[in-house]
């Protein structure tokens, strides 16, 4: 064998080692975590797609891991990933093709914080429309056991969720005070239907 070919050889050689070793890293799984300004467990993550339509949906904890050949169908389908938890603010993460080779998602969720001295008044209709999501969502995806363990000892903060939701400010100073009303039982309700079957 000439000393060409063996450069050619040793060249090919080396240039398949690594795109086997690229392969390889972009099969890996893309590992999601979700942090949180306390100690929350039980989020509901799904992936949507522009439709809104559920590909996907799982309870977790803190981490995940996403199966790569599925992350990529749908970060080329323009799909969002979805976090919801009874006593966090909703998160929706547009899913990228850069999150393929980054292999970690932190998804940052924040808390209505109901429960402190002297909390913020936040707008009905954003409040309503929370309560919306657990029922539609939460409700419907996570087992009745988990459900409650996702708010066990923080009761408390889901009724002062409702207390918060404030007609004065927002899209919420346009509403009848009898829908208003409602949309206050219906949320009480909701929190009701997160502990039983």
């Amino acid at each position: 064998m000439s000393s060409i070919s063996r450069k050619k050889y040793a060249l090919g050689i080396f240039i398949s080692g690594i795109l086997v070793s690229i392969g390889y890293y972009l099969f890996l799984p893309i590992q999601l975590n979700l942090s949180s300004d306390g100690d929350y467990n039980n989020f509901l993550v799904q992936v949507i797609d522009n439709n809104v339509e559920v590909l996907e949906s799982n309870t977790i904890d803190k981490n995940f891991s996403l199966d790569a050949i599925k992350y990529l169908k749908y970060s080329l389908d323009g799909s969002t990933i979805r976090v919801i938890h009874p006593l966090l603010k909703k998160q929706m993460y547009a899913i990228g093709i850069s999150d393929i080779f980054n292999k970690e998602i932190t998804i940052n969720l924040t808390c209505w914080c109901a429960d402190k001295s002297y909390p913020e008044q936040q707008d009905l209709t954003l409040i309503y429309s929370h309560f919306e999501d657990i029922k539609k969502h939460y409700i419907e995806n996570v087992d009745v056991r988990n459900r409650r363990l996702s708010v066990q000892g923080m009761s408390r903060s889901l009724y002062l969720l409702i207390a918060i939701a404030s007609d004065r400010i927002g899209l919420a100073r346009t509403l009848h005070k009898d829908r208003i009303r409602l949309m206050k039982q219906r949320m009480g309700e909701i929190i009701g239907d997160l502990y039983i079957n």
